[in-house]
């Protein structure tokens, strides 16, 4: 399996990353959605901290963690761009 990487730069901080094909492709069809980024992540957490069939309760916790330190911020500028705007 190859192994893409990618440089990342966020805010002034930069991080380094290894994304694989799947990976990859999974970026390019929410690219091509034009699906906004916290829709996303909410979504997918949404449907992971409902999925008690397939994914284990504690990992389910790991991952719904791990998606709301990134939701948070987002969430944040939103809210701030629709002060500016509204």
């Amino acid at each position: 399996m190859s192994v893409y990487e990618a440089k990342i730069d966020l805010k002034g901080l930069r991080y380094d990353m290894e994304i694989t094909p799947q990976e990859e492709n999974m970026i390019k069809a929410l690219r091509e959605a034009a699906l906004p980024p916290l829709f996303v992540l909410i979504r997918i957490r949404s449907d992971i901290l409902n999925d008690t069939v397939n994914v284990d309760e504690s990992r389910r916790n790991d991952v719904v963690q791990t998606l709301e330190k990134y939701i948070g911020p987002l969430w944040e500028d939103h809210r701030e761009g629709q002060k500016i705007t509204g």
